[in-house]
């Protein structure tokens, strides 16, 4: 009993502590008939520009996207090929508003520079040489990389445990590895995930 507690133990830490790393820049291609959309924000510190991390609300025609993007992140969006405004919005009060006119196929790189304190960032759509250079430094937005070897390298370094425990234990793993797969296809925000995981942790 004592090392099944261990164990639930060192599943939580392990899953704590896998959250740290950030999921690199990966290329994407536009799904059929629709339109791809990156936008991203500069690296402040390679730009010279205020330490200040700031966060950023994206809407698409005045509807908010579930994830804001930060300093040296990017989100990806797949779009209805048609014109759409496309707006960030800083501490809820400063806006910036780009006016686009999407085509299926085509992918569009939109750049967040925040400027230093007291002047307005900027928001702009980039070319599709510089978006690629720029964006390959950045993270995506709101990701984590879940570690899930050593969840189980845990089950095979345990001695014996109770069988019909471990079997509940096993079955939190696989709800936990279907959340994750649910985030990775965008279904689930990381807010989301997060809360289903300690919900399913505390089963």
């Amino acid at each position: 009993m004592q090392s099944i507690k261990l164990l639930l133990v060192s599943i939580v830490l392990v899953l704590i502590t896998a959250c740290g790393s950030k999921k690199p820049f990966a290329v994407q291609k536009p799904l059929e008939n629709a339109a791809l959309v990156y936008v991203y924000v500069l690296s402040e510190t390679e730009s010279g520009y205020s330490n200040t991390i700031s966060k950023y609300d994206i809407r698409i025609n005045n509807k908010k996207v579930s994830q804001n993007v930060s300093d040296a992140e990017y989100i990806a969006l797949d779009l209805e090929p048609k014109s759409i405004k496309l707006s960030a919005t800083k501490g809820q009060i400063e806006e910036q508003n780009l006016h686009l006119n999407l085509k299926a196929g085509e992918t569009y790189y939109l750049k967040i520079v925040d400027k230093i304190e007291g002047t307005k960032f900027e928001f702009y759509e980039v070319s599709s040489a510089t978006g690629e250079k720029e964006i390959a430094k950045t993270t995506l937005a709101g990701s984590s990389i879940e570690s899930k070897e050593y969840i189980v390298d845990a089950y095979i370094k345990e001695s014996k445990p109770e069988r019909s425990e471990e079997k509940q234990n096993i079955s939190k793993i696989d709800e936990i590895q279907k959340a994750y797969n649910l985030k990775e296809k965008g279904i689930l925000t990381d807010e989301e995930f997060q809360a289903l995981k300690s919900e399913i942790l505390s089963k």
